[in-house]
C-alpha cells in the first residue's frame, strides 16, 4: 500500500480520524514477516494441523477457512474498538494484525491448556483437543460433551462399559481431565450399536449435551435450523437462485436478512467515479485501459 501511495501514514496525515487497518500474514518483523499466506498455511503454522492430528500423529487440516474467518472476526472486532474510541477521542489510529497472531490467540486457551501454566507444581491437564470424539454408529453419529459424573454415568452403560462407572479414571473431573485421551476412548469404540434415535433419548433423559451429527446435505432440511430461521433462499439476476445464512446476529430479537444481490466487480465503477467528479470520456479511457474494471448486470 505504501508502494501505491496509499500506506497507513500518507492517508492518516490527509485524515487524521481515519482507522487504518493493515493485515499481514506473518506479521511485519521476524524471518517470514514477507512471505505469502493462505488459510492453509496458517493452519501449519498456528499449529492447527497438530490440533487435528490423528493417533499416528500425521498432521492434517480443517477442512475450512478457519483461519481467514478468525483473522476477519478479529479485524472486526479491533476496527469497532478502534471507532469507539474514535467517538471519545475524535482521533483514529492504526492497527496491525497479523493472521498468525490472529489464529494462536484462538486457538490459545482450549488448544494449549496444557502448556499455559509452567510452574512446577501446576496440575497436568489433557490440552482441550483431546475432548472432542463423536459416538458413531451405523445409521450415524452423535456430537456429546459429558462433563459431570452423572453424564458419565449414564453415558458409559449406554457404550456398553457399565463396569467403568465409578472407576478411578471417571470417577471425578479432575481425573476425567488430566487424561481425557484414554477416557474417551470409550467414546470412539462404542460396545453397542444401539443407533442415534435411542442414544439421543439416553441421552437427554440423562441431561447430557448432545446432539445428532448432521452432513452437510441435510442441514436444510433440520428441523431445527429452519425453526431459527438460519437459512434464506432468495433469487438474483446474475447468480439465479441462492441458499445462504441469514445474519446471526438478531438485534432486540429482530430475525435479519442479507438477501440481496453483492455487486459484480465493476457493477459501480462508473457511479462511484461520477460521484468523484469523473467525466464520461475518462472513466471510458480508464475502462479502455483496464484500469478500471466495468461490469454490468446481463
Amino acid at each position: 500500500m505504501d508502494r501505491l501511495g496509499l500506506g497507513s501514514d500518507t492517508l492518516r496525515a490527509i485524515n487524521p480520524k481515519l482507522v487504518y487497518v493493515a493485515v499481514s500474514g506473518f506479521g511485519t518483523q521476524g524471518p517470514m514477516a514477507d512471505m505469502p499466506a493462505f488459510d492453509h498455511v496458517i493452519q501449519g503454522m498456528a499449529g492447527f494441523t497438530d490440533l487435528q492430528a490423528s493417533d499416528d500423529d500425521q498432521f492434517d487440516f480443517i477442512r475450512t477457512f478457519l483461519c481467514d474467518k478468525v483473522t476477519a472476526y478479529t479485524v472486526s472486532q479491533a476496527a469497532t474498538a478502534a471507532l469507539l474510541a474514535r467517538a471519545t477521542t475524535g482521533v483514529g489510529q492504526h492497527i496491525d494484525i497479523s493472521m498468525l497472531h490472529a489464529c494462536i490467540a484462538f486457538m490459545w486457551p482450549d488448544g494449549m491448556m496444557h502448556r499455559t501454566l509452567k510452574d512446577d507444581d501446576a496440575i497436568t491437564m489433557s490440552p482441550g483437543s483431546e475432548y472432542f470424539q463423536t459416538i458413531n454408529y451405523s445409521d450415524g453419529g452423535v456430537a456429546v460433551a459429558p462433563l459431570r459424573d452423572s453424564h458419565w454415568e449414564a453415558l458409559l452403560p449406554m457404550l456398553g462399559f457399565p463396569e467403568l462407572v465409578g472407576a478411578p479414571m471417571y470417577g471425578s473431573v479432575a481425573a476425567r481431565m488430566s487424561n481425557m485421551h484414554e477416557a474417551t476412548k470409550v467414546l470412539k469404540s462404542p460396545k453397542l450399536d444401539i443407533g442415534v434415535e435411542k442414544a439421543m433419548a439416553v441421552l437427554s433423559a440423562a441431561e447430557v449435551p448432545c446432539a445428532p451429527c448432521v452432513k452437510r446435505d441435510d442441514l436444510e432440511a433440520s428441523e431445527q435450523i429452519r425453526a431459527i430461521g438460519a437459512l434464506e433462499t432468495y433469487v438474483t439476476q446474475a447468480m439465479g437462485k441462492l441458499t445462504v445464512p441469514t445474519p446471526p446476529v438478531q438485534f432486540e430479537g429482530a430475525a435479519a436478512s442479507q438477501a440481496e444481490p453483492s455487486p459484480l466487480l465493476g457493477q459501480h465503477s462508473r457511479d462511484i467515479l461520477s460521484e468523484l467528479g469523473w467525466n464520461n470520456s475518462s472513466v471510458d479511457e480508464l475502462v479502455r485501459t483496464g484500469i478500471v474494471a466495468e461490469r454490468q448486470l446481463p
